[in-house]
């Protein structure tokens, strides 16, 4: 398995939270067509995480990191079904004109969450695929779902957001380095 194929493999284990890698090569916006050991580490992971969906006879051995007949019949089911329910999503070109201006986490709501679920969508990091929190249905809460989404764009972007390059960092806190890090991106697509 090569080319395109590995680099929509590497996109989709990164898109459902089996990251190729945090940060580099495979990382999500960074994926590559190379199948090396990364790749098949995360779908092993992901194997393991769907072993009784994959495989009939679900014996967990089998989570094997080969992209066989089962494991590509079920991520197409997966795709199929994704491509029925996912919105459209929301241009990149659209940026958001907000300045954030405090630290956000678990629990908290206001406009500012509302302004981080819509850039957090915009920028590929889904909070929901449908429902609240999906593209066009952002919220003013800070859930889970916000939370999981917020983790995975700090681990994508570790290496820019936080001093140390650290992914260990990411902790699904809009603290200092990551308003940072959000509040420049945001002014730089503002001059765009």
């Amino acid at each position: 398995m090569s080319g395109k194929d590995v680099f929509e493999l590497q996109t989709f284990l990164n898109a459902h939270g089996f990251i190729v890698a945090t940060k580099g090569a495979g990382s999500p916006g960074h994926e590559t067509q190379y199948f090396g050991l990364a790749t098949r580490a995360a779908l092993v992971r992901f194997q393991r995480a769907n072993i009784k969906k994959i495989f009939s006879d679900g014996k967990l051995s089998r989570a094997n990191g080969v992209f066989g007949s089962e494991t590509y019949a079920f991520v197409n089911s997966l795709l199929r079904t994704e491509a029925n329910t996912k919105p459209a999503p929301v241009p990149k070109s659209v940026p958001s004109v907000y300045v954030f201006s405090r630290v956000l986490s678990y629990g908290v709501s206001g406009k500012d969450v509302f302004e981080l679920q819509t850039f957090l969508n915009a920028h590929g990091f889904i909070v929901a695929i449908k429902g609240a929190g999906s593209p066009g249905h952002e919220t003013q809460y800070f859930g889970p779902a916000l939370k999981a989404a917020l983790l995975k764009f700090q681990q994508a972007n570790a290496a820019k957001m936080f001093a140390d390059g650290n992914v260990s960092n990411a902790n699904g806190v809009f603290g200092p380095s990551t308003r940072a890090f959000v509040n420049a991106q945001v002014k730089a697509e503002g001059k765009k």
